[in-house]
Protein backbone atom coordinates (compact mmCIF):
# COMPACT_ATOMS: atom_id res chain seq x y z
CA UNK A 1 0.00 0.00 0.00
CA UNK A 2 1.14 3.49 -0.78
CA UNK A 3 1.54 6.47 1.53
CA UNK A 4 -1.95 7.61 0.53
CA UNK A 5 -4.81 5.44 1.67
CA UNK A 6 -8.39 5.55 2.89
CA UNK A 7 -9.88 4.32 6.15
CA UNK A 8 -13.30 3.56 7.52
CA UNK A 9 -13.91 3.87 11.26
CA UNK A 10 -16.56 2.10 13.31
CA UNK A 11 -18.41 2.61 16.57
CA UNK A 12 -17.88 -1.01 17.66
CA UNK A 13 -15.12 -3.59 17.46
CA UNK A 14 -17.67 -6.16 16.29
CA UNK A 15 -18.56 -4.03 13.24
CA UNK A 16 -14.87 -3.52 12.42
CA UNK A 17 -14.02 -7.25 12.49
CA UNK A 18 -17.20 -8.32 10.70
CA UNK A 19 -16.62 -5.68 8.02
CA UNK A 20 -13.03 -6.81 7.48
CA UNK A 21 -14.22 -10.39 6.94
CA UNK A 22 -17.05 -9.27 4.66
CA UNK A 23 -14.79 -7.11 2.46
CA UNK A 24 -12.04 -9.74 2.27
CA UNK A 25 -14.61 -12.38 1.29
CA UNK A 26 -15.59 -10.06 -1.57
CA UNK A 27 -11.96 -10.02 -2.73
CA UNK A 28 -11.04 -6.57 -1.43
CA UNK A 29 -7.64 -5.82 0.06
CA UNK A 30 -8.31 -4.38 3.54
CA UNK A 31 -6.65 -4.65 6.92
CA UNK A 32 -7.44 -3.57 10.44
CA UNK A 33 -5.30 -0.77 11.84
CA UNK A 34 -5.49 1.45 14.93
CA UNK A 35 -7.45 4.64 14.31
CA UNK A 36 -5.03 7.52 13.58
CA UNK A 37 -4.69 9.96 16.47
CA UNK A 38 -6.19 12.72 14.30
CA UNK A 39 -9.54 10.87 14.32
CA UNK A 40 -11.83 10.00 17.21
CA UNK A 41 -13.68 6.68 16.92
CA UNK A 42 -15.50 4.71 19.56
CA UNK A 43 -13.79 1.36 19.11
CA UNK A 44 -10.25 2.48 18.18
CA UNK A 45 -10.11 0.26 15.07
CA UNK A 46 -10.25 1.22 11.42
CA UNK A 47 -10.02 -0.61 8.10
CA UNK A 48 -7.31 0.57 5.73
CA UNK A 49 -7.84 0.24 1.99
CA UNK A 50 -6.83 1.74 -1.35
CA UNK A 51 -8.40 5.09 -2.27
CA UNK A 52 -9.40 3.47 -5.59
CA UNK A 53 -11.73 1.14 -3.65
CA UNK A 54 -13.57 3.88 -1.73
CA UNK A 55 -16.78 3.72 -3.78
CA UNK A 56 -16.93 -0.08 -3.57
CA UNK A 57 -16.22 -0.14 0.19
CA UNK A 58 -18.80 2.59 0.78
CA UNK A 59 -21.41 0.62 -1.18
CA UNK A 60 -20.72 -2.57 0.80
CA UNK A 61 -20.74 -0.76 4.15
CA UNK A 62 -23.91 1.31 3.63
CA UNK A 63 -25.87 -0.90 6.05
CA UNK A 64 -23.24 -0.78 8.84
CA UNK A 65 -24.15 1.88 11.43
CA UNK A 66 -21.67 4.33 12.93
CA UNK A 67 -19.13 4.38 10.12
CA UNK A 68 -17.05 7.31 8.85
CA UNK A 69 -14.66 7.49 5.88
CA UNK A 70 -11.35 9.37 5.78
CA UNK A 71 -8.56 10.01 3.30
CA UNK A 72 -5.05 9.74 4.77
CA UNK A 73 -1.98 11.35 3.22
CA UNK A 74 1.45 10.65 4.69
CA UNK A 75 4.46 12.81 3.94
CA UNK A 76 7.46 11.75 5.98
CA UNK A 77 6.30 11.65 9.59
CA UNK A 78 3.40 14.03 8.95
CA UNK A 79 -0.03 12.43 8.50
CA UNK A 80 -2.99 14.44 7.17
CA UNK A 81 -6.45 12.96 7.70
CA UNK A 82 -9.45 14.45 5.90
CA UNK A 83 -13.08 13.26 6.16
CA UNK A 84 -14.60 11.93 2.94
CA UNK A 85 -18.15 13.30 2.61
Amino acid sequence: MSDDYSIITFNSTHHAIASEQRLQAAGMSVRIIPVPTQVTADCGLALRFSPDDTAAVRAMMKDVPGTAFYSVHCEGRKKTVVPIP
